[in-house]
């Protein structure tokens, strides 16, 4: 059973979520979206609604094995996206599904953020987020290699071994290097600019979105502060992270932004949080 403060922090983001979508669908249209690009972000907020539902259900913990699987795996998806995925103007951060491009970083790193966050590092798992780190400068991605360099730093929090500060120094380096690459890539007034674009069409719509933007952190700094998480704090990072690159830099803007792949990747953070709180409530009972 879930108990009633855990009942009410569930609604509390189940209803930042509902508003965040809304916020993100009123904006994007605002900013020029079509219809087609409304219809892919609305079935992407229902597909991450599931996604979030599904995975904070789960009350077992994860095992080494585990965690170093979906490490590889992300390293995996990063590296294959280098090499064969889409792309645009030097850049090659997507691919494609369809009509639908995808940044399997967005879908990826909150994962990887969170389970590396959950124990010491070891020379595997240290390995693997410095890979992670390299291939994302590589791209380059430098919005995307700020964010990951948040969270390992943040992780911090919780363990301060030479391996875990060592990997944290390879993907501050990491991003910083991408940062400064030049980024030829346009921006796009309903995916980098969607903020300001807008509340220059609609001022009340702009100031929602901007809000909205502000709170994406917020459910995993609370979480991550109430109970001491070292990987709820990581992905509340990971999110200030993009939305940083996204107001400082010509990248997109998370979720409120046009994209599937945020949201869907939010989604998936929120779910590995609240099922880490109800954890944390259950392991607090006597």
């Amino acid at each position: 059973m879930i108990d009633g403060a855990v009942s009410r922090v569930w609604g509390l983001v189940a209803l930042l979520a509902l508003l965040t979508l809304a916020a993100s669908l009123l904006a994007i249209r605002a900013a020029g979206a079509s219809t087609s690009m409304l219809a892919v972000q609305g079935a992407a907020g229902v597909i991450a609604a599931a996604l979030a539902f599904l995975m904070s259900r789960n009350r077992s913990a994860l095992s080494s094995g585990a965690q170093v699987t979906v490490m590889a795996f992300s390293l995996f998806a990063v590296a294959g996206t280098a090499l064969f995925g889409v792309s645009m103007d030097g850049a090659t951060r997507w691919i494609g599904v369809g009509p639908v491009l995808l940044h399997p970083a967005s879908l990826a790193l909150p994962a990887t953020a969170w389970v590396f966050a959950l124990r010491p590092a070891t020379l595997l798992t240290a390995s693997l987020c410095a890979g992670i780190a390299l291939v994302l400068a590589l791209q380059p991605d430098g919005g995307t290699a700020v964010a990951f360099a948040l969270a390992l730093v943040v992780r911090l929090w919780g363990y301060r071994g030479r391996l875990d500060l060592a990997a944290a120094a390879v993907a501050v380096v990491a991003a910083a290097w991408a940062w400064t690459r030049p980024d030829s890539l346009p921006a796009v007034s309903y995916v980098e600019e969607v903020v300001s674009a807008a509340f220059a069409t609609a001022p009340l719509i702009g100031l929602f979105a901007g809000l909205m933007l502000a709170l994406l952190p917020a459910p995993f700094v609370f979480i991550g502060l109430k109970h001491d998480s070292a990987a709820a704090l990581a992905l509340g990072a990971l999110w200030g992270g993009f939305v940083l690159a996204g107001v400082f830099g010509n990248y997109p803007t998370p979720v409120i932004g046009y994209g599937a792949s945020p949201v869907l990747g939010w989604g998936v953070s929120l779910g590995l949080a609240l099922a880490h709180m109800g954890r944390a409530r259950v392991q607090e009972r006597p």
